[in-house]
């Protein structure tokens, strides 16, 4: 899934999302973002990156 140093995001929306992650990390937890609805991929897309990543971690 996109992150907010990979999405397509608008400066502001990009800020949120890193304070988001910022305060995830600083309580020990995993970041994750919460996505505009328009920064959202597709399930194509999405199903092409899990691909991607499982091929690279058979590499």
């Amino acid at each position: 899934m996109p992150t907010p140093a990979s999405a397509a995001l608008d400066d502001r929306a990009r800020t949120q999302a890193e304070f988001v992650a910022n305060g995830c990390l600083a309580a020990g937890d995993v970041p994750f973002a919460v996505l505009p609805t328009d920064a959202r991929p597709t399930w194509p897309e999405r199903e092409a990156a899990a691909g991607e990543h499982r091929a690279s971690m058979v590499a």
